[in-house]
């Protein structure tokens, strides 16, 4: 959830970060109004949200790990094979929840 719980206060930084300003603040809104913990707002958030992720990770599976000055950098393009099938079945998965 991205969220601190430890105080008085609830800190949602981390879950609008990921998921848009104001995110948590209409999803709590929609869990007041509803009552229900998986609304259909909160749903489609987190379903773009993974679209747009799964989409960002495709964009990168050709960045290939390079080493210098000492440093490896690796990237997503070595595991290009098996990420590819993993991010389009999830894709599909995706598509298919919202129908």
């Amino acid at each position: 959830m991205k969220v601190d719980l430890s105080g008085e206060e609830l800190n949602v930084w981390g879950y609008d970060k990921d998921n848009g300003q104001g995110a948590a603040t209409r999803a709590i809104n929609s869990l007041k109004l509803t009552k229900q913990i998986d609304s259909d707002l909160v749903r489609k958030v987190h379903t773009s949200n993974a679209r747009d992720s799964a989409r960002d990770v495709k964009s990168h599976l050709v960045d290939k790990t390079t080493y210098k000055n000492g440093i490896m950098h690796l990237r997503l393009g070595d595991f290009a094979e098996t990420l590819n099938r993993k991010v389009d079945e999830s894709l599909r998965r995706l598509r298919e929840s919202e129908q």
